[in-house]
């Protein structure tokens, strides 16, 4: 299917009624992937028919000029300049919520493909989708997404609207006062926040050389006003636990240890499990002797505070760029009769 259409199969005889919310990325807080609808089975999956298609391309060009065609950027004769996306999107109250390649977050009626809102800015969000926030009595719900040039902005989902509060009006510049010292270094997000009540807790995309540069730390903050509540060093500072695994000043400015994808939650613990990347520079570790930690580890927080639970390293000192790419999922394992929790 080309990129610039979001198509969705349905059995014809099946109601759309009976399905159940996809509400964040990889479908629960645990990140199980697992759908439990069971209107489509192998007896009838051959009977799906294709029941709309949205052109995300057609829709912010059939305005446009007629010269106006597909291209690979602006300008006389060339149409929007697509990007990679992997966005899943989300569908939350019977209704559909999405990035797409064209620099779009859309919200879709999920039965015909019909556009309830759509939102473009000057940031590109990130590939990987958005997150929804449910808000509460006086605050709508939001969906929250990063951008491919640092910021962390949240809209009204009912409207599309930037929502007013949150940051500098729907705006956080997530390179304030962070990554200031490295203004060219890559600073980003790939992957759609995580929230946890009423926090939105991100990671983020850096750079993979030179050796310093923007931190990878993972940040929690505040869903109505985008204030930062905790931030946890990916690479520990001084006074932190495991700081003496780093010889020398070699963690200063440090660069990567990034959690780039999605970061899961077990609610009922309160705790959160990310994958962090590799350190800096990657396929050179020369100047950074040890174990790197927090590279190339599975880190378990505390949700609340940010606080360190535990940390699994999968490689030592990483020199080939192996990061624990995949969102931590969260499983039931049943051993004589008894669940036990694991990840």
């Amino acid at each position: 299917m080309p990129l610039r259409s979001l198509a969705l199969l349905f059995a014809a005889a099946l109601t759309i009624a009976a399905q159940t919310d996809w509400p964040v990325y990889g479908h629960d807080p645990g990140g199980t992937r697992y759908s439990p609808l069971k209107q489509i089975t192998p007896k009838n999956v051959d009977k799906l028919q294709l029941a709309w298609s949205y052109d995300t391309l057609a829709a912010i060009t059939q305005t446009a000029p007629a010269a106006a065609a597909p291209g690979r950027g602006r300008g006389p004769g060339r149409g929007p300049r697509a990007r990679r996306s992997e966005s899943t999107p989300l569908v939350i109250g019977g209704v559909m919520y999405l990035s797409t390649a064209y620099n779009r977050v859309l919200a879709l009626e999920p039965e015909t493909g019909k556009k309830i809102w759509e939102y473009e800015g000057q940031h590109t969000p990130a590939l990987r989708g958005v997150a929804y926030w449910p808000g509460d009595a006086q605050t709508p719900p939001r969906i929250v997404f990063g951008t491919n040039d640092g910021w962390l902005i949240a809209v009204n989902a009912r409207t599309g609207q930037l929502a007013p509060g949150f940051g500098n009006e729907g705006l956080v510049n997530l390179r304030q006062g962070f990554a200031e010292k490295y203004q060219r270094s890559q600073y980003s997000m790939s992957s759609a926040p995580t929230v946890y009540k009423n926090l939105v807790i991100t990671g983020s995309q850096v750079q993979e050389a030179p050796s310093l540069g923007a931190p990878g730390d993972i940040r929690a903050w505040d869903a109505y006003t985008g204030k930062l509540m905790w931030t946890f060093h990916t690479i520990p500072r001084p006074g932190e636990a495991n700081h003496e695994t780093w010889q020398e000043d070699q963690w200063q400015d440090r660069s990567g240890a990034n959690a780039w994808g999605s970061i899961t939650v077990d609610r009922e613990r309160r705790m959160l499990f990310a994958g962090v990347g590799s350190v800096t520079r990657d396929f050179d570790g020369g100047d950074r002797k040890g174990l790197d930690l927090y590279g190339d580890c599975i880190v378990a927080l505390e949700a609340e505070t940010g606080k360190l639970k535990w940390y699994f390293q999968t490689t030592h000192h990483d020199n080939w760029d192996y990061d624990p790419t995949a969102p931590p999922a969260l499983i039931d394992v049943v051993q004589k009769g008894k669940k036990i929790p694991s990840n």
